[in-house]
This record gives structure tokens, sequence and C-alpha cells, in this order.
């Protein structure tokens, strides 16, 4: 053949090379199947992890307004019976017939300082975990760079299996 399509006697018989390529095409069709499998299941887990950081801020913005109510709602109750202690004082300085009355608002006091307490340790006990939810939420970008690096491995694999055949 004069256009230059001459078989050597040192190369492989065309057959032979067509199933060859034939085996590579196939090995790298199986490894694009799978790593198509791990980038959607990869895209999953992110698509999994941004919800779920959206819930947990949603549910911290919750937190933060329950917590505000509670705490204003207890500063009013204790002002309010604080008053109502004064007032009671006043009138037991000036009458003996109202140490009845005063002695049953300074049991509702004592029961709403106990419930202050309660609340003060619900707050804290909230605080904490609001804390840790924050601390997950700060871990959330490492983990989404450590995905995008699993991504970046997996398509840099697909490079260096391409490569090496």
């Amino acid at each position: 053949m004069a256009d230059g399509g001459e078989r050597h006697s040192s190369q492989a018989p065309i057959s032979t090379v067509n199933w060859t390529l034939v085996g590579e095409l196939a090995a790298i069709e199986a490894e694009i199947e799978r790593l198509k499998t791990d980038n959607h299941r990869l895209f999953s887990c992110n698509l999994s992890l941004e919800h779920d950081l959206a819930v947990s801020e949603e549910d911290i913005k919750r937190l933060r307004v329950h917590l505000r109510t509670i705490k204003n709602e207890s500063d009013i109750q204790i002002q309010g019976m604080l008053e109502k202690i004064a007032k009671c004082e006043a009138e037991i300085s000036a009458s003996e017939s109202i140490t009845e009355g005063l002695q049953q608002a300074s049991f509702e006091a004592q029961g709403l300082l106990k419930s202050n307490q309660q609340l003060s340790g619900q707050i804290q006990q909230a605080l904490q975990e609001l804390e840790i939810a924050n601390a997950d939420i700060m871990r959330l970008p490492e983990k989404q760079r450590e995905l995008d690096n699993m991504k970046k491995a997996y398509q840099g694999s697909d490079v260096i299996v391409w490569q090496q055949k």
C-alpha cells in the first residue's frame, strides 16, 4: 500500500488491537459510571447538608425569639411581684391586719422566684443547646470543603485513570 498503510510484521493484528481498545473503553465506561454514581451520592449528601443547615438556622432563630420572650415575661413577672411586695410592706407598716395578705404575696413571690430559677435553668440549657447547634453550623463549611475535596479527588482519579490507560 503506497499511502503508508502497510502492516509491518512487528505490529499486532488489527483485530487484536480492536479487542484491546474495546476492553479499555469498557473499563473507562465502567469507571465513568462509578464516578457518576459517586458524584450523585455526593450531590445528594450536599443537598441534605444544605437543607440541614437551613433548618438549623431557622431553629436557632426560633430559639432566640423564644428565649427573649421567656426572659421578658419573667422580668415582667418579677418586677410585678417586687412592686407587689413593696406595696404590701408599706401596708403592713400602716396596719397589722394586712399581715396575712403580705404573707400570701411573699409566698407567691417565692414561687415566682423558684419559677424564675427554673426558667433561668431552662434558659441556660437552651443557650447551651444553641451553642452546640452553632458549633454544628460552624462545622458545616468544613464538611462542605471535605465534600468538595472528595469531589475533586474523584475527578482527579478519573483523570489519573484516563492518563494511565
